[in-house]
Parts: structure tokens; sequence; C-alpha cells
């Protein structure tokens, strides 16, 4: 209609504006003088909160976006003095909480000994759901948007049994696993064949194999598999990406710099590009399952990255401060 969204998105900029040349807002009175040319700008009393909201993280945080040629330069002033202004940057993060997030499911009963960690579990607005005709309705797992909806994530934990309940009832056909799997570890279920044409029942009606051989690169492994209906004659080809180095240590940090090696992030964009590549020779990817031990830093630095790179080529700016922040959100 014009008037809701719309009216929203002008309030804000207009109010922006005001912030930097008077250093105040009047919000309220904006709006009235919009509703005098035009009907009901500004539709409903979330959008009147959302412009406040929106102008109060603007007025703490002020604009995070860097432009792709002055990256460099800003991130080394950032890093100065022990990287004094990068971690005061971090630490306003915890100025705003994020609001109207629960997670009452994760916490029930029935659910908690489907947490591995009881501090990392997903929000009840965003958690993935599973069909209670098979089982259990619960799962660690939540959907996390990508850069312009043009795919979206499901991070989660390393799997339990029911992992292969979500990949069937969700379609997800493209697996990213952060965290070697330990075939002796008695709290992760080992979700895959692991030698050629071999099987393995994912369900009482389906079975999975392993297609041809491990295709091995020197920080990653690609695997593919058949996702069979033993109902009926459908089947589906799951592509299984493995990284094998470490995204997140306890260890980043020595007498305050980063002791971040440039190789890992050179592996994971490599391991990003090949991810983004084969889906779009594919074009298979609906959600990327993002899994790593609690399904908590390493997913999430993974699925930022992904999304940081997606904006730097398609904007030629960088907003890694509002991206966290989305990802907190989620």
């Amino acid at each position: 209609a014009g008037v809701g969204r719309t009216g929203t998105y002008i309030a804000i900029d207009a109010m922006i504006d005001k912030i930097n040349q008077e250093k105040k807002v009047d919000v309220y009175n904006f709006v009235l003088q919009m509703r005098r040319e035009r009907h009901l700008m500004v539709q409903t009393i979330k959008q009147y909160v959302f412009i406040y909201r929106s102008l109060l993280e603007y007025y703490i945080y002020g604009n995070t976006r860097i432009e792709a040629t002055m990256f460099q330069s800003i991130y080394s002033n950032l890093r100065k003095n022990k990287q004094a202004l990068l971690i005061s940057e971090y630490n306003k993060l915890s100025l705003l909480p994020i609001e109207h997030v629960f997670h009452h499911d994760a916490h029930l009963p029935d659910n908690i000994d489907k947490n591995r960690c009881s501090q990392i579990v997903p929000y009840d607005h965003n958690r993935v759901c599973l069909s209670s005709i098979l089982g259990h309705p619960y799962i660690n797992a939540s959907f996390i948007e990508g850069y312009s909806n043009e795919y979206s994530f499901i991070i989660t934990q390393d799997p339990l049994p029911e992992i292969w309940r979500m990949f069937i009832e969700h379609d997800c056909n493209c697996i990213v696993q952060l965290h070697t799997i330990i075939e002796s570890s008695p709290k992760c279920a080992i979700y895959y064949p692991n030698g050629i044409d071999t099987t393995m029942k994912t369900s009482s009606t389906s079975l999975l194999k392993l297609i041809g051989k491990e295709i091995i690169q020197e920080k990653f492994i690609i695997r593919q598999f058949c996702l069979a209906d033993t109902r009926e004659t459908l089947s589906k080809i799951i592509y299984h990406y493995e990284y094998l180095l470490p995204i997140s240590t306890n260890d980043e940090y020595e007498n305050g710099q980063c002791c971040i090696p440039s190789t890992l992030t050179h592996s994971l964009f490599d391991f990003i590009g090949y991810i983004n590549k084969q889906s779009n020779i594919s074009n298979q990817t609906r959600y990327i399952t993002v899994h790593c031990g609690n399904g908590g830093p390493s997913c999430s630095i993974f699925c930022m990255s992904v999304i940081l790179l997606d904006q730097l080529k398609n904007e030629h700016t960088i907003d890694i401060f509002q991206c966290v922040r989305a990802i907190q959100r989620q």
C-alpha cells in the first residue's frame, strides 16, 4: 500500500539526518506530518517501535558499514594498541541486548537431553521443527537467513540420531561439517556411510549410500550420497563438505593480538568458494546445513563468512558488526 514499511523507511532516514545535523530526533511530529500528506504512514505500533529501536542502534553504534576500498586501512587501525578499538567495538554488541527472543522449547523436560550444551539452544521463533508423526518434534537446530534470501542456512550441533529426519523433512541436500566425527565418541552419531557403495539405514523407510570416492583436498573432503526412499523409487543427491581445520579455538588471542593464521582464513574462503561453485552448478541448495560440536561459534563464523563475502561481492561494502547482530538475533 506504500504506507507501512515505506513510511517506516522514510522516518528512519529522515531522523538519521536529524541526528547527524541537530543531535536530536522527533519521531512523533515527523510521522504526524507524513500522515497529513498520506494516510496511515507508519501503519502499526510494531513499525513505530522499530523506528525508535533502529535510531537507538544508530545512536549507540553509528554507521558500521565499511567500503571495500577502505577495509584494509580501517582494520589495521582497529588492531593498533593491542586491538583496543576492535575490542571496544566488540563490547558494544552487549550494550543493546537482543529483545523478544525466547528458548522455552529447548528447556522443556523432554528436550533437555537433546542439547549438547545447555547454553547453546535454538530460539523458539526460528527453531527447526520435526514432524511428530515419526518421533519427537524437537531438534537443536535453527534457521538462519542468508544474504538477500538467496538461500538460507540451518545451524545445528554435531548430529544426534534424529539428524536425518531433519535432512529428509526439510529437504536438506547440502551439508557442511565443521567438526571431525570420532567413531568411538558416545555422544556423536555416525550419520553417513564411510565406504564406497556402502549403505546406511537412516530411518525405517530410507537408505543412504556413498557414491564413488571421496574427493580429498588439502583442507577439506567432499562426498556425495544418494538418499533413497525404500517405499518408492524416489532418490536425491546429498552433497557433504567436511572442513578439516578448526575454525574457532580457545587460544585465538595472545598478548592482545590475534593468533589465527592467514592460511586458515584463506583455506576457509577457498572452501566457501568451492561450495558456492558446486551449488551454482548443481542448483541443488535449499538450505546449507552447517554443524559443529555444539552448534555455536564455528557454525556462526562460517555462516557470517558466506554472508559477508556475498555482501562484498554485491555491494562492495562490508558490515561485520551488523552481520554479527543479525546472527545473534537468530
